[in-house]
């Protein structure tokens, strides 16, 4: 995944994304769809913008999971021990 500068992350057209607090899972879903559409929107739509939007959502879960995920299942086996 890209990282983006600390300094970047302040952007007037980035910072208030992180004050969206969704109350579901459906809405955060909606949100995660409302952007990729914007995205798309304001650029041509063409293959190449459709294809940049998946990769941006799949990296993300990539991220999720390294970050969030993954270290949650190892805790819970080391808790709960591995199931093999």
């Amino acid at each position: 995944m890209p990282y983006i500068p600390k300094a970047e992350r302040n952007a007037p057209h980035l910072a208030h994304l992180v004050d969206v607090n969704p109350k579901t899972p459906a809405e955060l879903a909606y949100c995660v769809y409302a952007l990729a559409v914007r995205f798309v929107k304001v650029r041509r739509h063409s293959w190449s913008t459709l294809s940049d939007v998946s990769k941006a959502i799949d990296g993300a879960l990539d991220e999720w999971k390294r970050r969030w995920v993954w270290p949650h299942e190892d805790s819970a086996i080391i808790r709960n021990g591995d199931v093999l």
